[in-house]
């Protein structure tokens, strides 16, 4: 092991083993009888004084494991601190593979097939370059600026791993400022500079990394905060650098893993390549492939999906089907099945707002003649601001009830996530903010208190007034009490001065951008983005972290900003992009500090690394962008084949919608739409019901505890961004993996599942991967030969669904 202190962690620490315990029933947690036993194996790299943690004042049982079912199926309770984490190899690798994923995903993004590089993509082929480097790089040490470390400090760990999957995760999806920058420079007049855009992009990029530290305690280290998809990661680096094997008896791990990799690459050559048919199985065209209303109702990509099955695992892994509680899954895939099945096909042919005038999907803004919306023609060119006189001669914006409905959906869901927060959340938040502060004012009265403890305190001697302050939380220490936790306390958090500096930083940049350049956003603009990052976070980090599934404020934030920027489409995006992504990073990185807890990585080097990753891909993608934007303008704008303008002009178009027409013209009392507006005030009462039908009923046979109203909108809303092909085979799967198994085969959902979930979304993206080069390659094109499963024109095979059908 490396023994240098500059690029890698030496320190050692402690591991606990659990005791034997029935895992099936949940209310197993936290809580034995006996004395945890102290794992002596590693010797010299294991230290620490925690043995003695776990009984208070003699009456507090031994702490065992996460009360966290899934938790404790998946992720170990041992740890060694001697396993360097920041290594050379992570430096070449994350580095490599970031800036392959990032200059890959944005050369693509500008075709008529984006593509992003996936997390999974970024491990498997740092994997075998990792154990390489291991094996052949020479034991030598290096000085450099001042610091010292090795070129091989031993063995390649999975801690390093997942680090570098850390970094590379930044390159895994396009920066929100990507698309405003791209849509700035391709379709609207002026183009702001690099040194703007650099601001730009990099103060959204890590603004909301300075937030993060604010929500850390409650959505990192509160067990119940599980972040579902960090344990598929966790089960795939583990599974990769499992060295126990048994052949003979039982399966293990790892031969699962590889068994169902290998099966699932091959599987998905025919979805992706061979049969594209597998892709969306209409079973309604198959009963009348002429008759246009059941394609209306039954196509994946022209209708409602009706009875559609999709027999390709990459339209899924989105879902991540088997991470995903089977309460989460039923709320969210429930109201997309409501909201497809049974309120569309009444409205549509109801005939509500003239809606058979349009595609039954349709999620186009028209005029008054049907026309697509011209939006040069409201416009001033000059000044990329709207002209009243052109807007008010010109038309009223008219859009489908289907795009209207999920506008709705989104205004309710959003909302609603704060009523839910607070009555199902409440208690327990004030609990643990009472907590947190009662900590803090203790460790400024009792001399020497360690300044980073929360759940559990390592002091067995207390004062009278220490025990008061702790007997008053006997009651609810067991569901706070986690051993990963714990063990995290053998390592220095990020100090508040790191996040008040990336912050700061971030904010001035900000600042600068906005005022220096004409951009239309006023400085208190980029404050008021902020606020309303930080107001949404805890809502929607809370959904997010028990749920798995994140409600995005972007609907929200083109609101507001239209209603405060009315007029100015730019000013309106860039308030959009600062609020909606100031939130969205924020969860990026404690997702990722979730998963240094799951890993037993410092916090502070997954801080560096995700800011490395952040800045690094950023830079690339910039560059490249910068390169296609150049080099092929006028081919972008007229979307000529290969090459498209997708997002960029998806983006245009919402930001001169609400920001051009504006919320008041499209929700104002002559629209046919300005009954939706009071959707965001349904949202916030629609929990209580439910809330008060189960505290009437706590023991009825119906969960009303389960049913939550942000998740049913939030599966109606996204309909209109996703094809509607997934929902039947994500019941499916689901329903089989979450709750059948893991009720009546309950050993093998605990050895498997996760483990499982990571060889096919791996096996999936890797075969897509493949193929996406081979067919879209930079010097290759292969085709499949056409055949009744691949129909170039029509892979579903069924006939174009008119209006009005």
């Amino acid at each position: 092991m490396s023994t240098t202190h500059s690029l890698s962690s030496t320190h050692s620490c402690t591991s606990i083993e659990p005791k034997t315990h029935v895992e099936d029933d949940p209310r197993q947690s936290v809580i034995s009888s006996s004395q945890p036993t102290i794992d002596h194996r590693a010797n010299a790299n294991i230290s620490g004084d925690y043995n003695h943690v776990t009984n208070y004042y003699g009456s507090y049982p031994a702490l065992e494991n996460s009360p966290i079912e899934s938790v404790r199926a998946t992720v170990s309770m041992n740890d060694d601190k001697s396993l360097p984490c920041m290594t050379f190899r992570y430096w070449v690798l994350s580095t490599l593979t970031t800036v392959f994923g990032a200059a890959l995903s944005q050369y693509y993004y500008f075709t008529t097939m984006p593509m992003t590089v996936s997390v999974f993509i970024a491990q498997l082929v740092s994997y075998p370059l990792g154990v390489a480097m291991a094996r052949y790089l020479p034991q030598k040490e290096i000085k450099l600026f001042g610091m010292k470390f090795t070129l091989n400090p031993g063995p390649f760990n999975v801690k390093e791993h997942a680090v570098i999957g850390v970094t590379a995760s930044a390159a895994s999806y396009y920066p929100y400022a990507i698309h405003a920058i791209s849509a700035q420079r391709l379709f609207f007049s002026h183009d702001f500079g690099h040194v703007a855009n650099l601001l730009f992009l990099l103060s959204s990029q890590c603004l909301g990394f300075g937030l993060a530290g604010i929500f850390y305690k409650l959505l990192v280290e509160t067990p119940q905060m599980v972040w579902p998809s960090t344990l598929v990661n966790v089960a795939f680096l583990n599974t990769l650098h499992e060295r126990k094997y048994n052949f003979v008896r039982r399966l293990s791990r790892m031969q699962l893993f590889w068994a169902v990799f290998a099966a699932v690459f091959v599987w998905e050559l025919f979805p992706s390549f061979i049969a594209p048919i597998l892709v969306s199985v209409t079973i309604l065209c198959y009963f009348n492939n002429t008759d246009p209303k059941f394609v209306t109702l039954g196509s994946g990509f022209q209708g409602l999906g009706i009875l559609d099955v999709t027999f390709d695992w990459n339209w899924l892994i989105k879902f991540s089907l088997m991470a995903t509680p089977w309460w989460a899954q039923a709320n969210f895939f429930g109201g997309s099945l409501i909201f497809l099945w049974i309120v569309m096909p009444i409205v549509y042919y109801s005939n509500l707002w003239n809606t058979q005038n349009y595609n039954i999907i349709s999620t186009i803004e028209y005029d008054s003649t049907g026309a697509v919306y011209n939006l040069s023609r409201i416009i001033n060119k000059a000044t990329d601001k709207v002209n009243s006189s052109l807007l008010n001669s010109y038309s009223e914006v008219y859009i489908s009830s289907f795009f209207a409905l999920t506008f709705a959906c989104g205004f309710i869901a959003i909302t609603s996530c704060f009523t839910h927060m607070f009555l199902w959340h409440g208690t327990d938040i004030w609990r643990k903010m009472k907590k947190i502060a009662s900590r803090f004012t203790e460790s400024n009265i009792t001399e020497k208190k360690k300044d980073n403890e929360d759940v559990l305190d390592t002091s067995t001697v207390r004062s009278a007034a220490e025990s008061d302050t702790w007997a008053r939380n006997q009651e609810t220490l067991e569901q706070d009490a986690c051993v990963h936790v714990l063990l995290m306390k053998a390592y220095p958090k990020v100090p508040v001065l790191w996040y008040a500096a990336i912050f700061a930083v971030s904010l001035t940049m900000a600042m600068m951008f906005a005022i220096l350049w004409s951009t239309g956003l006023p400085f208190w603009g980029v404050i008021v983005a902020v606020l309303l990052s930080l107001v949404t976070i805890l809502p929607v980090g809370i959904i997010q972290a028990t749920a798995n599934q994140q409600i995005g404020i972007n609907i929200l934030s083109e609101v507001l900003g239209g209603y405060m920027f009315s007029g100015q489409p730019v000013a309106t995006y860039l308030f959009k992009v600062y609020s909606y992504w100031a939130l969205q990073q924020c969860l990026m990185l404690l997702t990722s500090f979730k998963l240094g807890q799951y890993m037993k990585i410092p916090p502070r080097v997954i801080l560096l690394a995700q800011l490395y990753g952040t800045v690094l891909s950023s830079l690339v993608m910039y560059l490249v962008m910068t390169f296609v934007i150049d080099t092929h303008a006028n081919e972008l704008r007229a979307n000529t084949h290969p090459w498209a303008s997708l997002y960029p002009g998806y983006f245009y178009t919402a930001s001169v919608i609400w920001g051009a027409v504006g919320p008041s013209r499209i929700f104002g009392t002559t629209s046919p739409y300005r009954s939706l507006i009071w959707c965001w005030f349904v949202g916030f009462l629609l929990p209580v019901p439910f809330y008060l039908l189960n505290r009437k009923f706590p023991n009825s046979s119906f969960p009303w505890r389960s049913v939550n109203i942000p998740l049913i909108f939030l599966g109606a809303s996204l309909t209109s961004q996703l094809a509607k092909n997934y929902l039947v085979s994500a019941l499916i799967v689901g329903f089989t993996t979450q709750f059948l198994i893991y009720r009546y085969r309950h050993h093998l959902w605990r050895k498997y599942n996760y483990v499982l979930n990571a060889a096919l979304d791996s096996g999936t993206q890797a075969c897509v991967l493949l193929v996406f080069l081979l067919t879209n390659g930079f010097f290759t094109s292969i085709q499949f030969p056409v055949w009744a499963g691949n129909n170039p024109t029509n892979h579903e095979q069924c006939a174009v669904a008119p209006a009005g059908s």
